[in-house]
């Protein structure tokens, strides 16, 4: 997803960490393979627009 006339140097800013960690095992180059990867609570980025900020959760399965 791309957010049009974004604010490309938002700032990421992770929620709470969480105690769970996934990994991704995807083709069988190892190289690309992520593991041990953290989890939070919810995921954004400060001033995507001008006095906006995005914030992703879930909530009943749903990403909001």
């Amino acid at each position: 997803m791309r957010l049009a006339h974004a604010n490309p140097s938002a700032q990421p800013m992770p929620g709470k960490a969480l105690s769970a960690h996934v990994n991704y095992l995807t083709g069988s180059d190892r190289a690309h393979w992520r593991t041990g990867v953290p989890l939070y609570d919810r995921v954004g980025f400060e001033r995507i627009y001008p006095g906006i900020d995005l914030i992703y959760y879930g909530r009943d399965g749903e990403i909001e």
